[in-house]
């Protein structure tokens, strides 16, 4: 709507969405599929990537060669806990080919306000063990986790030796 020679908008969804129609209209002239929304997933092409979809947003920033430092072949995480939790959040996100939790305790309320993310309520009443709650939560991005729902001691410690 204009006022004064000026658009009003109601919101500002409403502002946005006009401003995409108008800029996009020319694109889709020449290509009727052309959208201004957000792309669709893409798939990793490289067959040795961990990742269930491309990192686009390293290649966005311009990181490329900075992600590439943080390449491992495997690693181990010992406890999911407020610490552990978050360090697979961020690795998880890192290409590392294999990344190993260990944690044999269930994942309580308790937990549950120390971990990135939030567990739904009915899950978290039926207390998962948090090795593999996390390795369902975290298996949707990185397809290399591997869960062991104990504790570590010398006898599982060699699964993760190179």
């Amino acid at each position: 709507m204009k006022v004064g020679g000026r658009a009003q908008y109601v919101d500002y969804y409403e502002k946005v969405h006009s401003y995409a129609s108008a800029i996009s209209s020319p694109a889709k002239v020449l290509d009727p599929e052309a959208t201004p929304l957000t792309r669709r997933v893409c798939e990793s092409e490289d067959e040795d990537s961990p990742f269930a979809y491309m990192d686009t947003a390293s290649a966005r920033a311009e990181i490329n060669m900075v992600t590439r430092k943080l390449a491992a072949d495997r690693i181990a995480i010992v406890g999911l806990g407020g610490t552990g939790s978050y360090v697979l959040d961020l690795l998880s996100k890192c290409p590392i080919k294999e990344i190993h939790i260990f944690d044999g305790d269930t994942f309580s309320s308790h937990n549950a306000f120390r971990a990135p993310g939030a567990i739904a309520k009915e899950d978290l009443g039926k207390q998962p063990l948090k090795a593999d709650y996390f390795h369902g939560v975290y298996s949707r991005l990185h397809l290399k986790i591997i869960a062991h729902p104990e504790y570590i001691d010398a006898g599982n410690l060699s699964c993760c030796a190179t």
